[in-house]
């Protein structure tokens, strides 16, 4: 049965070597005969409010919100762009630097963006936002940084309106019990973006279940992707429910909130229950998972092709779970893109954070993040972060990705990925069998890939 098992695995495999051979000798033609394409970036945008976000339990601060619609995007897909807005606060229609209120964020273009029903960036107001008064408003997406807003008049206008207050955190009081975390600092640098991920949920939460609301929008796009939704329950309030009880115990409403690493306890037990085929990563036992750290293994896990829930700590004390989508650098500046289960939105939401973990918008400091993700067979055999491995990962989401015949093959890696995984772990001449073939092929990688 074994060997019957390994030959009929061997075989798949080197069917589509011969594929990926035949790929990497299209590529590397085409390659040789195409000169230098460069495409303008731009985006077309709608809508254009801004809002006053205020904050459970602290009356005396608040932040700002900048909401749009992102209709179309042209020119390099995946490329990063810069996001600026101004608005006229003091209502005396010439716009001042303070009045720039966001700042050459950058923004990937991507497919994500475009589908989503709403952008919605934090930011640090100067001013108080008064709902009585109707703001206008300026908003661009360009392909370069911006050195003034003085070119705000070319950029897509909204008329006056008033802006909408919403306290954030009137769902989620308790949503996780706040605990002391040792400092930490990312070391990412440059200039970079990612996301925001197409097709993840965002569900709304009930009163303090912020925490399984979040995780149910990572499994049902983790089922979606890997084609296991049939073994989910079929609503999304099931879904959370039966999170709430593998976290704590009891599905109670209203819930409780969540304490310590029940979130991650919580989620692996419901996998395990459930026969799911995936691994759990982070939590607060992880140190690289916590505190400005806790950037860098998000930024990680989503290059990775993980999902990622995050926890934000109150200002006035407490924490929060969101579902990540996507992330930025800007040397210093660092942001996340979310779904937020608490801000009445269905949309992205935009925080700015800085490396040490501190939120300039929304208030806050960083929790942890929890991560998961189907089995990799390729890790198993090489090593998580092994250059094997990243050179593995950058030819599947780089190369692959460009064909039909590339996407094929990725989507039968997704397919096939557990039971490899699963066969290595139990036959140790199996996973030498499947290493031997890998390292077969490397070389002929390695040179596509240079």
């Amino acid at each position: 049965m074994r060997n019957f098992r390994i030959e009929f695995l061997k075989g798949c495999f080197m069917h589509y070597t011969v594929q990926i051979r035949f790929l990497a000798f299209i590529v590397i033609l085409f390659c040789s005969i195409g000169g230098e394409v460069k495409a303008e970036t731009v985006a077309t945008l709608s809508g254009g409010q801004i809002n006053r976000a205020e904050y459970i339990g602290e009356p005396t601060i608040f932040s700002g919100t900048y909401d749009f619609i992102v209709e179309s995007i042209s020119g390099e897909i995946e490329s990063t762009a810069y996001l600026n807005v101004v608005v006229d606060l003091n209502i005396d229609e010439e716009i001042s630097e303070s009045e720039w209120i966001v700042q050459n964020i950058p923004v990937n273009l991507s497919t994500g963006l475009v589908s989503a029903p709403l952008i919605s960036v934090w930011f640090d107001p100067p001013e108080y936002i008064y709902e009585d008064l109707a703001y206008e408003s300026w908003v661009t997406i360009e392909d370069h940084e911006l050195d003034d807003w003085l070119g705000y008049l070319d950029w897509h206008y909204s008329p006056r309106m008033c802006p909408e207050v919403f306290v954030w955190g009137s769902e989620d009081p308790e949503g996780q019990t706040k605990e002391t975390i040792p400092a930490s600092q990312a070391t990412t640098a440059g200039v970079e973006s990612f996301g925001p991920r197409k097709d993840v949920p965002d569900i709304p939460q009930k009163t303090n279940e912020c925490g399984p609301t979040s995780a149910a929008n990572s499994l049902r796009w983790l089922a979606k992707k890997y084609n296991f939704n049939n073994t989910l329950p079929a609503s999304d309030d099931d879904l959370i429910k039966a999170l709430m009880k593998a976290m704590t115990g009891s599905d109670t409403r209203p819930f409780g909130g969540l304490s310590g690493n029940q979130l991650y306890d919580g989620k692996k037990k419901y996998i395990k229950d459930n026969t799911l085929p995936l691994v759990i990563r982070g939590g607060n036992t992880d140190v690289g998972a916590k505190g400005g750290k806790a950037f860098d293994f998000i930024k990680s896990e989503l290059k990775k092709g993980e999902d990622v829930e995050f926890l934000i700590w109150w200002p006035g004390g407490g924490g929060h779970w969101v579902t990540v989508v996507g992330y930025a650098v800007k040397g210093n500046r660092l942001f996340l893109s979310v779904h937020d289960p608490d801000d009445k939105k269905t949309g992205i939401a935009v925080w700015e954070l800085d490396k040490n973990g501190n939120f300039k918008s929304p208030k806050g400091s960083a929790g942890w993040a929890v991560s998961e993700s189907y089995p990799c067979p390729t890790k198993s055999i090489y090593g998580e972060y092994s250059e094997t491995t990243e050179l593995l990962r950058y030819f599947r989401d780089n190369v692959l990705i460009q064909t039909s015949v590339g996407q094929e093959i990725t989507q039968l890696y997704y397919e096939w990925s557990p039971l490899i995984a699963r066969a290595m772990e139990e036959d140790k001449e199996f996973k030498k069998d499947m290493k031997e073939i890998i390292d077969g092929i490397l070389p002929m990688i390695r040179e596509l890939v240079e």
